[in-house]
């Protein structure tokens, strides 16, 4: 009877035990349904605080802005093929201007041989803008011109004429200078000058290629020259 109620307080004792530890178990809350949720908010956090972020992209339309864009230009040209003689000035243009005026280009073209370019070509060119009553006392009211494009439009100036004519233009009210470069070039390459001028943006650009005329004096000259204005001179 001892053993027996021994054996029976033994088992209770057990159940106990076994009592108390399951129940601890499960009311203990699991430590590996906490671990995932902390580490991913940590590693969000450290993806944050190391990324590059960009600015949102949204489609671009292309070309100038309503209101800003340049204005259109106007491109007028005159090709010419000639030959210049010592002393002779080619002349061309007469394209319109902002102020109603013309404007007109005059080169001239003479060897200019120095230490290592026994070749050389010298052009010297200048561009007036010139009055009415400028153009008549020059004689150049037959090259005033308003078409886009010109072939052989031009007049050459015997060295004495070329030299009267641009001393009574320099001392004329109506006629101004508005650039004279010089350019130094070589037979056969082709050589450019851009020039501003009507004090604005507008340009002229000449492009030349020169060569030795076959008599051994003369200059060959191929030349285009452009006047880039707006829209507004000569409309």
């Amino acid at each position: 009877m001892t053993i027996r109620r021994l054996s029976l307080v033994v088992f209770v004792l057990i159940l106990l035990y076994l009592g108390f530890s399951l129940g601890g178990f499960f009311r203990r809350e699991s430590p590996a349904a906490e671990r995932p949720a902390s580490r991913g908010a940590a590693a969000l956090k450290e993806i944050l605080s190391g990324a590059e972020l960009e600015p949102a992209k949204f489609p671009t339309k292309t070309g100038p802005r309503p209101g800003n864009g340049s204005p259109k230009r106007k491109v007028v040209t005159s090709d010419i093929d000639t030959v210049l003689q010592p002393g002779q000035m080619l002349v061309t243009g007469g394209y319109p201007t902002r102020a109603g005026r013309r404007e007109f280009i005059m080169i001239a073209a003479e060897r200019h041989p120095e230490p290592g370019y026994p070749d050389q070509i010298k052009l010297t060119a200048r561009v007036m803008d010139l009055d009415p009553a400028a153009m008549g006392a020059a004689g150049l009211e037959d090259l005033e011109s308003d078409r886009a494009s010109t072939r052989q439009h031009g007049q050459i100036w015997e060295p004495e004429e070329a030299k009267g004519t641009l001393e009574a233009l320099t001392s004329h009210s109506g006629a101004t200078t508005l650039n004279r470069p010089t350019l130094m070039t070589k037979p056969g390459l082709p050589a450019s000058i851009t020039m501003g001028h009507d004090g604005n943006d507008d340009e002229f650009l000449l492009e030349t290629m020169v060569g030795f005329a076959a008599d051994g004096s003369g200059i060959t000259l191929e030349l285009e020259v452009k006047s880039i204005t707006s829209k507004a001179a000569g409309n």
